[in-house]
Protein backbone atom coordinates (compact mmCIF):
# COMPACT_ATOMS: atom_id res chain seq x y z
CA UNK A 1 0.00 0.00 0.00
CA UNK A 2 1.39 3.26 -1.10
CA UNK A 3 2.12 6.12 1.53
CA UNK A 4 -0.47 8.55 2.20
CA UNK A 5 0.53 11.11 0.75
CA UNK A 6 1.07 14.54 2.74
CA UNK A 7 -1.84 17.26 2.81
CA UNK A 8 -1.64 20.03 0.65
CA UNK A 9 -1.79 23.39 1.84
CA UNK A 10 -1.44 25.06 5.42
CA UNK A 11 -1.23 23.14 7.93
CA UNK A 12 -3.17 23.68 11.25
CA UNK A 13 -0.98 24.58 13.94
CA UNK A 14 -0.84 22.70 17.02
CA UNK A 15 -2.17 24.53 20.45
CA UNK A 16 0.73 25.11 23.20
CA UNK A 17 -0.08 25.25 26.34
CA UNK A 18 0.44 27.86 28.93
CA UNK A 19 3.05 25.69 30.37
CA UNK A 20 4.81 25.38 26.93
CA UNK A 21 4.61 29.21 25.58
CA UNK A 22 5.98 29.91 29.21
CA UNK A 23 2.83 32.68 29.51
CA UNK A 24 0.71 33.04 32.52
CA UNK A 25 -2.43 34.70 32.93
CA UNK A 26 -3.41 35.92 36.40
CA UNK A 27 -6.61 33.94 37.46
CA UNK A 28 -6.06 31.72 34.34
CA UNK A 29 -6.32 27.71 34.86
CA UNK A 30 -6.70 25.44 32.49
CA UNK A 31 -9.57 23.65 31.76
CA UNK A 32 -9.12 19.52 32.55
CA UNK A 33 -12.33 17.99 30.38
CA UNK A 34 -15.35 17.99 31.42
CA UNK A 35 -14.78 16.45 34.98
CA UNK A 36 -13.15 20.02 35.77
CA UNK A 37 -14.06 21.57 38.74
CA UNK A 38 -13.24 25.51 39.16
CA UNK A 39 -11.29 26.24 42.43
CA UNK A 40 -13.13 28.81 45.07
CA UNK A 41 -12.52 32.82 44.88
CA UNK A 42 -10.33 31.82 48.52
CA UNK A 43 -7.51 30.01 45.96
CA UNK A 44 -7.13 33.23 43.40
CA UNK A 45 -7.22 35.59 46.86
CA UNK A 46 -4.63 33.49 48.72
CA UNK A 47 -2.18 33.17 45.07
CA UNK A 48 -2.50 36.74 44.53
CA UNK A 49 -2.07 37.99 48.17
CA UNK A 50 -4.83 40.13 47.55
CA UNK A 51 -5.81 42.24 50.49
CA UNK A 52 -9.49 43.08 52.15
CA UNK A 53 -9.03 46.47 53.92
CA UNK A 54 -10.62 46.45 57.43
CA UNK A 55 -13.22 49.17 58.51
CA UNK A 56 -10.76 51.84 60.08
CA UNK A 57 -8.38 51.87 57.44
CA UNK A 58 -11.59 52.70 54.87
CA UNK A 59 -12.89 55.26 57.57
CA UNK A 60 -9.60 56.31 57.71
CA UNK A 61 -8.93 57.16 54.04
CA UNK A 62 -12.59 58.73 53.74
CA UNK A 63 -11.62 61.19 56.51
CA UNK A 64 -7.84 62.18 54.81
CA UNK A 65 -9.93 62.53 51.80
CA UNK A 66 -12.69 65.16 53.55
CA UNK A 67 -9.45 66.75 54.84
CA UNK A 68 -7.81 67.57 51.95
CA UNK A 69 -10.74 68.66 50.41
CA UNK A 70 -11.19 71.50 53.07
CA UNK A 71 -8.15 73.25 51.92
CA UNK A 72 -9.11 72.86 48.35
CA UNK A 73 -9.27 76.16 47.41
CA UNK A 74 -13.07 77.57 46.52
CA UNK A 75 -14.43 78.53 43.45
CA UNK A 76 -17.40 80.12 41.69
CA UNK A 77 -19.69 78.77 39.19
CA UNK A 78 -18.39 80.35 35.56
CA UNK A 79 -19.07 79.03 31.69
CA UNK A 80 -15.47 78.67 31.83
CA UNK A 81 -15.72 76.17 34.19
CA UNK A 82 -18.21 74.14 32.66
CA UNK A 83 -16.41 74.03 29.17
CA UNK A 84 -13.18 72.81 31.20
CA UNK A 85 -15.14 70.10 32.37
CA UNK A 86 -17.51 68.95 30.01
CA UNK A 87 -15.64 69.53 26.49
CA UNK A 88 -13.55 66.42 25.43
CA UNK A 89 -9.53 67.18 25.42
CA UNK A 90 -9.83 67.94 21.29
CA UNK A 91 -12.61 70.32 22.04
CA UNK A 92 -12.83 74.04 22.50
CA UNK A 93 -8.87 74.15 23.26
CA UNK A 94 -9.37 77.52 23.06
CA UNK A 95 -12.75 78.39 23.07
CA UNK A 96 -13.74 81.60 21.52
CA UNK A 97 -16.81 83.28 22.91
CA UNK A 98 -19.06 82.06 19.89
CA UNK A 99 -17.96 78.39 20.53
CA UNK A 100 -18.79 78.95 24.53
CA UNK A 101 -21.86 80.18 23.95
CA UNK A 102 -22.62 76.97 21.55
CA UNK A 103 -21.14 74.32 23.91
CA UNK A 104 -22.95 75.42 27.01
CA UNK A 105 -26.53 76.58 25.11
CA UNK A 106 -26.89 72.76 23.75
CA UNK A 107 -25.25 71.18 26.91
CA UNK A 108 -28.15 68.95 28.93
CA UNK A 109 -26.11 67.48 31.84
CA UNK A 110 -24.06 69.39 33.91
CA UNK A 111 -21.87 67.59 35.94
CA UNK A 112 -19.68 69.68 38.80
CA UNK A 113 -19.71 67.72 41.90
CA UNK A 114 -17.16 67.34 44.24
CA UNK A 115 -15.70 70.30 42.83
CA UNK A 116 -15.71 73.15 45.99
CA UNK A 117 -18.46 75.34 44.66
CA UNK A 118 -19.10 77.71 47.26
CA UNK A 119 -21.92 80.94 47.16
CA UNK A 120 -24.63 80.90 45.36
CA UNK A 121 -25.59 79.48 41.93
CA UNK A 122 -25.34 82.42 39.38
CA UNK A 123 -28.49 82.75 37.37
CA UNK A 124 -26.38 84.59 34.17
CA UNK A 125 -24.43 81.69 34.22
CA UNK A 126 -26.94 79.14 34.46
CA UNK A 127 -29.38 80.93 32.11
CA UNK A 128 -26.49 80.49 29.28
CA UNK A 129 -27.54 77.02 29.54
CA UNK A 130 -31.52 76.69 28.80
CA UNK A 131 -31.78 72.78 27.50
CA UNK A 132 -30.17 71.16 31.13
CA UNK A 133 -32.44 68.94 32.39
CA UNK A 134 -29.97 67.20 34.92
CA UNK A 135 -27.39 69.02 37.55
CA UNK A 136 -24.96 67.56 39.41
CA UNK A 137 -23.67 69.24 42.09
CA UNK A 138 -23.87 68.11 45.42
CA UNK A 139 -20.65 67.71 47.47
CA UNK A 140 -19.79 71.26 47.16
CA UNK A 141 -19.73 73.80 49.60
CA UNK A 142 -23.56 75.82 47.81
CA UNK A 143 -25.24 78.13 50.38
CA UNK A 144 -28.17 79.35 47.88
CA UNK A 145 -29.76 77.14 45.24
CA UNK A 146 -31.99 80.50 43.97
CA UNK A 147 -30.23 80.32 40.71
CA UNK A 148 -31.78 77.25 39.33
CA UNK A 149 -35.05 79.48 38.57
CA UNK A 150 -33.39 80.07 35.26
CA UNK A 151 -33.48 76.32 34.04
CA UNK A 152 -37.18 76.04 32.82
CA UNK A 153 -36.54 72.21 31.49
CA UNK A 154 -35.06 71.31 35.04
CA UNK A 155 -36.23 67.29 36.00
CA UNK A 156 -32.99 66.03 38.18
CA UNK A 157 -31.13 67.68 40.87
CA UNK A 158 -28.55 66.90 43.10
CA UNK A 159 -27.88 68.60 45.62
CA UNK A 160 -27.04 66.99 48.80
CA UNK A 161 -24.34 67.90 51.20
CA UNK A 162 -23.78 71.52 50.54
CA UNK A 163 -24.76 74.99 52.78
CA UNK A 164 -28.20 75.36 52.19
CA UNK A 165 -30.48 77.24 54.11
CA UNK A 166 -33.76 77.85 52.20
CA UNK A 167 -35.37 76.05 49.08
CA UNK A 168 -36.00 78.59 46.81
CA UNK A 169 -36.00 79.44 43.17
CA UNK A 170 -37.79 76.11 41.86
CA UNK A 171 -41.74 76.94 42.28
CA UNK A 172 -42.46 77.70 39.10
CA UNK A 173 -40.09 74.06 37.86
CA UNK A 174 -42.86 72.29 36.03
CA UNK A 175 -40.84 69.17 34.99
CA UNK A 176 -38.41 69.31 38.28
CA UNK A 177 -38.97 65.31 39.31
CA UNK A 178 -36.06 64.40 41.38
CA UNK A 179 -34.85 66.78 44.46
CA UNK A 180 -32.18 65.77 46.15
CA UNK A 181 -32.09 68.22 49.33
CA UNK A 182 -30.26 65.64 52.23
CA UNK A 183 -27.76 66.98 54.15
CA UNK A 184 -27.79 70.60 54.27
CA UNK A 185 -29.05 73.04 56.49
CA UNK A 186 -32.51 73.42 55.70
CA UNK A 187 -33.91 74.55 59.77
CA UNK A 188 -36.92 75.04 57.86
CA UNK A 189 -38.65 73.85 54.85
CA UNK A 190 -41.79 76.16 53.35
CA UNK A 191 -43.34 73.57 51.02
CA UNK A 192 -44.94 76.11 48.95
CA UNK A 193 -41.63 76.48 47.28
CA UNK A 194 -41.58 73.07 45.73
CA UNK A 195 -43.24 72.67 42.23
CA UNK A 196 -46.15 70.08 42.49
CA UNK A 197 -44.30 67.46 40.01
CA UNK A 198 -42.03 66.34 42.38
CA UNK A 199 -42.04 62.91 42.52
CA UNK A 200 -38.65 61.82 44.21
CA UNK A 201 -37.50 64.11 47.18
CA UNK A 202 -34.58 63.34 49.60
CA UNK A 203 -34.45 65.36 52.24
CA UNK A 204 -32.48 63.34 55.65
CA UNK A 205 -29.49 65.17 57.20
CA UNK A 206 -31.59 68.73 57.39
CA UNK A 207 -32.21 69.82 61.18
CA UNK A 208 -36.13 70.67 59.77
CA UNK A 209 -36.66 66.51 59.91
CA UNK A 210 -35.11 66.25 63.83
CA UNK A 211 -38.23 67.93 65.13
CA UNK A 212 -41.67 67.66 63.96
CA UNK A 213 -41.18 65.32 60.82
CA UNK A 214 -44.13 63.10 60.70
CA UNK A 215 -45.94 66.66 60.35
CA UNK A 216 -43.65 68.12 57.24
CA UNK A 217 -44.50 64.71 56.01
CA UNK A 218 -48.08 64.89 55.85
CA UNK A 219 -47.74 68.64 54.28
CA UNK A 220 -45.04 67.24 52.08
CA UNK A 221 -47.77 64.60 50.64
CA UNK A 222 -50.70 67.10 50.46
CA UNK A 223 -48.85 69.48 48.60
CA UNK A 224 -47.24 66.74 46.27
CA UNK A 225 -50.15 64.68 44.29
CA UNK A 226 -46.79 62.77 42.43
CA UNK A 227 -44.87 62.46 45.72
CA UNK A 228 -43.42 58.32 45.31
CA UNK A 229 -40.10 58.24 47.21
CA UNK A 230 -40.02 60.75 50.45
CA UNK A 231 -36.15 59.76 51.80
CA UNK A 232 -37.35 56.05 50.50
CA UNK A 233 -40.38 54.41 49.01
CA UNK A 234 -43.72 55.69 50.54
CA UNK A 235 -45.58 52.84 52.76
CA UNK A 236 -48.91 52.20 53.46
CA UNK A 237 -48.92 54.62 56.98
CA UNK A 238 -47.89 57.27 55.09
CA UNK A 239 -50.86 57.06 52.56
CA UNK A 240 -53.15 57.15 55.27
CA UNK A 241 -51.22 59.77 56.94
CA UNK A 242 -51.77 62.32 54.16
CA UNK A 243 -54.89 60.29 53.56
CA UNK A 244 -56.37 61.24 57.41
CA UNK A 245 -55.66 65.07 56.11
CA UNK A 246 -58.72 65.64 53.59
CA UNK A 247 -56.05 65.57 50.62
CA UNK A 248 -56.95 63.48 47.40
CA UNK A 249 -53.31 61.62 46.12
CA UNK A 250 -53.02 61.71 42.63
CA UNK A 251 -49.97 59.55 42.71
CA UNK A 252 -51.74 56.02 41.87
CA UNK A 253 -53.04 55.48 38.58
CA UNK A 254 -51.90 58.78 37.18
CA UNK A 255 -48.24 58.36 38.32
CA UNK A 256 -48.47 54.77 36.76
CA UNK A 257 -49.08 56.08 33.41
CA UNK A 258 -46.42 58.64 33.60
CA UNK A 259 -43.81 56.25 34.07
CA UNK A 260 -45.10 54.38 30.78
CA UNK A 261 -44.63 57.41 29.20
CA UNK A 262 -41.46 58.46 26.79
CA UNK A 263 -39.66 61.23 28.45
CA UNK A 264 -40.49 64.40 27.11
CA UNK A 265 -44.21 63.47 26.19
CA UNK A 266 -47.08 63.69 27.34
CA UNK A 267 -45.95 66.04 30.25
CA UNK A 268 -48.38 68.70 31.28
CA UNK A 269 -48.82 71.47 34.08
CA UNK A 270 -51.15 71.83 37.17
CA UNK A 271 -54.14 73.27 34.71
CA UNK A 272 -53.56 70.53 31.97
CA UNK A 273 -51.77 72.97 29.65
CA UNK A 274 -48.91 71.27 27.68
CA UNK A 275 -45.68 71.52 28.97
CA UNK A 276 -43.25 73.75 26.53
CA UNK A 277 -40.39 71.05 24.64
CA UNK A 278 -37.32 72.97 23.62
CA UNK A 279 -36.05 71.69 20.19
CA UNK A 280 -34.47 67.90 20.73
CA UNK A 281 -30.58 68.03 19.95
CA UNK A 282 -29.02 64.92 19.09
CA UNK A 283 -25.78 64.79 21.97
CA UNK A 284 -23.09 62.25 21.39
CA UNK A 285 -20.20 61.53 23.11
CA UNK A 286 -19.91 61.71 27.38
CA UNK A 287 -22.48 59.42 29.47
CA UNK A 288 -25.89 61.37 29.89
CA UNK A 289 -25.14 63.61 26.61
CA UNK A 290 -22.50 66.45 27.73
CA UNK A 291 -20.78 66.20 24.72
CA UNK A 292 -21.73 68.66 21.78
CA UNK A 293 -20.75 68.35 18.55
CA UNK A 294 -21.32 71.15 15.72
CA UNK A 295 -22.58 70.18 12.69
Amino acid sequence: MPPKAKSQGHSTPQKRTTKESGATKPGHVESEGQGHVPKPASFYAEEHDLHEPEMQEVEREIEEEIQSSRHHPSQELTLDLVVQHHALDDELVSPTPEDRAYFCQHLTHLRLDRMHLDGSLPSTVLSAMPRLTHVYLQHNQLSSMAGLAALPALRFAALSHNKIEQVEGIANLPCLMFLDLSFNQLHKLDVQELPRSVGFLQIAGNPCTQSGSRSLRSELQAHLPRLRDLDGPLSEDDDDSAGSNGVEQEGGSSSDADEQQPEGEGDQSDDGAPLPHLPQISDEGLPGGSRVKRG
